[in-house]
This record gives C-alpha cells, sequence and structure tokens, in this order.
C-alpha cells in the first residue's frame, strides 16, 4: 500500500513537471535564449493530443491523490468505529451483568412473595 502511494507520489511529481514546463508562460520564454529557447522549441513540438494527454494525466494525478486521500479518512474512521465497538461490547456486557443481578433478585423475591402465600392460604 505504501509502495502504490509513493508511486503515485513520484507519478504526480513527474506530471506537475511536464504540466509546468508547457504552461510557461510564452512571455518568458520568448525573450530569452539559452535552456528557455530550448523549453520553447520542446513546447513548440508537442502535438496537441499530446498537450491534452498530459492535461488529462495531471487531472487524474489530482484524483488519484484525492482517492489516497479519502482512503486514508474512511481508514481512520474504521479504526474510530472499532474503537466504538470494543467500548459497545464493554457497556452490553456490564450491563448484562447488572440485568443477570437484577433478573436473580427478582427470581428471589419472587420465591419468597409465593412462600408466603402459600403460608397464609
Amino acid at each position: 500500500m505504501m509502495n502504490k502511494r509513493a508511486n503515485s507520489k513520484l507519478f504526480l511529481s513527474f506530471c506537475l513537471a511536464i504540466i509546468l514546463i508547457i504552461s510557461l508562460p510564452l512571455s518568458i520564454v520568448v525573450g530569452q535564449g539559452g535552456p528557455f529557447t530550448e523549453i520553447k522549441e520542446k513546447m513548440a513540438s508537442i502535438s496537441e493530443s499530446e498537450h491534452e494527454n498530459l492535461q488529462n494525466l495531471f487531472v487524474l494525478s489530482q484524483q488519484i491523490t484525492e482517492i489516497g486521500k479519502e482512503e486514508e479518512r474512511v481508514t481512520q474512521d474504521i479504526k474510530t468505529k472499532k474503537i466504538e465497538i470494543e467500548g459497545l461490547k464493554v457497556t452490553i456486557a456490564s450491563e448484562e451483568m447488572a440485568y443477570t443481578k437484577k433478573w436473580r433478585t427478582l427470581g428471589r423475591y419472587l420465591r419468597v412473595i409465593r412462600g408466603w402465600d402459600r403460608g397464609l392460604t
């Protein structure tokens, strides 16, 4: 599971880097030489379908990140519910013991009353 997250983060980082390169403002790229000229040439050589694919990859990487966050929330909710269940089990056991004690006391009380009724009749 951690390996998937690491791969997802690596994939996300890669996609973000590509998107940043693609989305550099042309005003920065146009007026300067050196490494920006190379970037400008690479950007010009990217087809529209490749640009769309990169945008789709970026959207997918964001969705993967959100799914990972949701997974963490659900996992935490499950842990919380398990703790609540254990607490309820303890409460139920305690209530069952109290109920059994009251039931026995009521039984003894009823036997005493029946005994008095028999003695008076």
